[in-house]
């Protein structure tokens, strides 16, 4: 579960139903990220929260927009599983934890 910082967007990952992003001004939702894929181990908004974006257990991190819901990027890890990330404050930069507890920072490219 992920709140924004604005408090504008609430997102929760179920198994029934996949990743959800819900505007908490509208009510609207809608799926990001359907039920059959991988899991969700972390969730996150970025500082202006435009994008979410989620750490899988397939070892993938991925980012959606909030306002159209369409894709921004797929960063394949290396690591079995991601447990855990943090995004900078401009959302350039993230930093992954595998479960082996690996650490590793990335740069996003423009």
């Amino acid at each position: 579960l992920a709140l924004s910082d604005d408090g504008r967007h609430l997102c929760g990952y179920g198994n029934a139903t996949g990743l959800l992003i819900l505007d908490t001004e509208s009510g609207e939702q809608r799926t990001l990220w359907p039920s059959d894929s991988a899991r969700v181990s972390c969730l996150r908004f970025s500082r202006d929260g435009r994008e979410l974006i989620a750490a899988m257990a397939d070892g993938l991190v991925r980012g959606w927009s909030t306002g159209t819901g369409e894709a921004t990027f797929v960063l394949p890890t290396g690591d079995a599983r991601v447990i855990s990330l943090a995004v900078s404050n401009d959302g350039r930069s993230l930093a992954t934890v595998a479960d082996k507890g690996l650490v590793k920072l990335w740069q996003r490219e423009e």
